[in-house]
């Protein structure tokens, strides 16, 4: 209710907002609702984390990344390591890590989503190929190109095989790719210039 109120009066972005959705998440955990509790946890997670709402930094940002991370672990131990929602909560935080700037506890995260992911549904599977594009970017952002460019190359030729070359999601695996090998390209030519 407190968070329906705050919503209509305040608006979906703004912090009071959050905290309320940050409590629903908390109040649906200790009811074991972890699913439910990850997807507000999350929300208030990702919006709050926005430069310009409160920060990948601020302190209520970062309680939000425990309280996830607490959903994440104790639906890991009902679940199981290997259930896809568990795995789901992987590659979330993966992401989150990486917006935070997170960058080793970003690549742990999607690399165990990849690793789990492949056993579980197979290196083919959307999923699986979804983990394989976010370690991708992941890469780019530190700038380290030719790895980012094999694994878009990887998640570009499984999404489309199973999702054909318009899905969206091919479409954007096209798009990392052809940026990192820009990337790459550039910066060849730099050290070409400079011999």
């Amino acid at each position: 209710m407190s968070r329906a109120i705050n919503e209509s009066v305040l608006g979906r972005d703004h912090p009071e907002t959050l905290t309320s959705v940050n409590h629903l998440g908390a109040v649906l955990y200790d009811q074991g609702k972890y699913e439910e509790a990850e997807l507000m946890h999350r929300r208030a997670l990702e919006v709050r984390s926005r430069e310009e709402v409160l920060g990948p930094t601020h302190p209520d940002t970062l309680h939000s990344v425990n309280n996830l991370g607490i959903v994440l672990m104790d639906q890991e131990e009902v679940l199981g390591p290997t259930h896809p929602n568990t795995l789901s909560s992987v590659n979330n935080l993966g992401v989150v890590f990486q917006k935070q700037g997170k960058y080793k506890e970003a690549e742990s995260m999607h690399r165990r989503a990849i690793e789990s992911r492949e056993k579980v549904l197979g290196p083919e599977n959307p999923d699986t190929l979804t983990s394989v594009s976010n370690l991708a970017c992941l890469f780019y952002h530190q700038q380290l190109y030719s790895v980012a460019l094999e694994l878009y190359q990887q998640a570009y030729v499984g999404r489309l095989k199973v999702l054909g070359a318009q899905h969206p999601d091919t479409q954007q695996c096209l798009k990392g790719y052809e940026l990192a090998r820009k990337r790459l390209q550039e910066l060849e030519l730099q050290k070409l210039s400079i011999e």
